[in-house]
């Protein structure tokens, strides 16, 4: 028994959200964690920091992670098995993280999508600029009653010269997740830039790790927000405590 987990916990940006919505710790499936023993000790880490729910977003892109999600269902659930026969207090869901390309327009007609709570939907796009089917996939997706979730807006580097753009996703129902690194500009100015002004416009649903690799895990362990900073995020409409 691990006697971390019976110590009192001091509020942090991890018990404020509770669940991690974004994540690659479901083990040899993409540039995430490779192998059960790394995907347990950063659910321990994670655990150990605050955080109730775990919910595993492996890449699907045809091209780089062709996973399909029977798959994934079932990678999902020997990892699941295993942390119930060990004992880990977490609680563990599978969703993914879809790359919007002409693939995902086949599993979207296909009704193949992993999803997480009420039918949030985690999606992403290219780093260098938005495919010519950008909102027309995403309003298909919500015709068909899915609520998609932009991952990491602001590390698309292309929307500083458009920031109102974000408004406009988030007038026409789009979600939208920041990263917690992209909090202390891990990823550079330009991604805590935009993070800093969606959180401004109070348009952030959801805050997810998007955890890969020891590198990751190490700098978020070193996250400590000052409790005005806080209470700038409990401000914010952020869905993680709801899913």
């Amino acid at each position: 028994m691990w006697n971390i987990f019976n110590k009192i916990q001091k509020k942090t940006i991890f018990t404020f959200l509770k669940t991690d919505m974004h994540s690659h710790l479901l083990p040899n499936v993409d540039d995430g964690v490779h192998n059960e023993e790394t995907s347990f000790n950063f659910i321990k880490n994670l655990i150990e920091l605050g955080y109730k729910k775990l919910i595993l977003t492996p890449h699907i892109y045809s091209e780089l992670y062709p996973n399909k999600k029977d798959d994934l269902i079932r990678k999902f659930n020997v990892l699941k098995d295993n942390i119930e026969k060990n004992k880990i207090p977490i609680q563990i869901e599978l969703a993914a993280e879809y790359y919007i390309d002409k693939r995902f327009k086949e599993l979207i007609q296909d009704n193949e999508l992993l999803t997480f709570g009420d039918k949030f939907i985690l999606v992403e796009t290219s780093f260098v600029g938005l495919p010519l089917n950008f909102e027309e996939t995403l309003f298909e997706l919500i015709t068909l009653g899915y609520r998609p979730v932009l991952a990491h807006p602001e590390r698309y580097n292309y929307f500083l010269k458009n920031l109102k753009y974000f408004r406009h996703l988030h007038e026409r129902g789009i979600f939208l997740q920041i990263n917690l690194l992209s909090l202390v500009g891990y990823y550079g100015s330009e991604s805590y830039k935009i993070a800093e002004y969606l959180l401004k416009e109070r348009i952030v649903s959801f805050i997810g790790t998007d955890l890969h690799n020891e590198r990751h895990l190490e700098q978020i362990k070193k996250i400590n927000f000052s409790n005005s900073f806080l209470k700038l995020l409990e401000n914010q409409p952020l869905l993680n405590n709801q899913i």
